[in-house]
């Protein structure tokens, strides 16, 4: 095993959330073409169904990020002890050698719920509803969408 620098908890955090989300954005432009579509709206009933132009499927989906990380607690000398939660990140290695940080280490686990950006489907979804709810009140919930 070969470690790599340790980073603070927060920048960890903050870091994997950013690349899933950008990554999430970048999916979405370059699979478009090929007709997938990376987080689609769903409706309240049916998670795992989807419908172009379905007045149903225009909620965003809310998943969870989850996170089981190694935790060692560190204090820096030179007059100021000042200490915080570094994320020890380890990868695998054909090198058997690995390295240990001083310090006591534990482990924690927990989720961070997001909702990924929304498809472009999302939108269409929610203007083909409102269209529809329009047609029988003759109210439009959005600016500019009309029967």
């Amino acid at each position: 095993m070969e470690s790599t620098p340790k980073m603070d908890l927060k920048d960890f955090v903050k870091e994997t959330i950013k690349a899933v989300v950008e990554a999430t954005s970048e999916l979405q432009s370059e699979l478009a073409t090929h007709g997938a579509i990376v987080n689609p709206p769903t409706s309240s009933g049916e998670q795992t169904s989807f419908e172009v132009g379905g007045v149903g499927d225009t909620l965003r989906r809310v998943q969870s990020v989850d996170f089981d990380v190694a935790l060692t607690t560190s204090t820096t000398g030179a007059g100021g002890a000042k200490g915080g939660l570094k994320v020890w990140v380890v990868e695998a290695s054909t090198d058997a050698s690995h390295s240990h940080a001083k310090g006591q280490e534990n482990r924690v686990r927990f989720s961070i719920p997001i909702s990924l950006p929304p498809s472009q489907e999302e939108s269409g979804n929610k203007d083909a509803r409102d269209r529809q709810i329009s047609k029988f009140t003759g109210y439009s919930k959005r600016p500019g969408v009309f029967p």
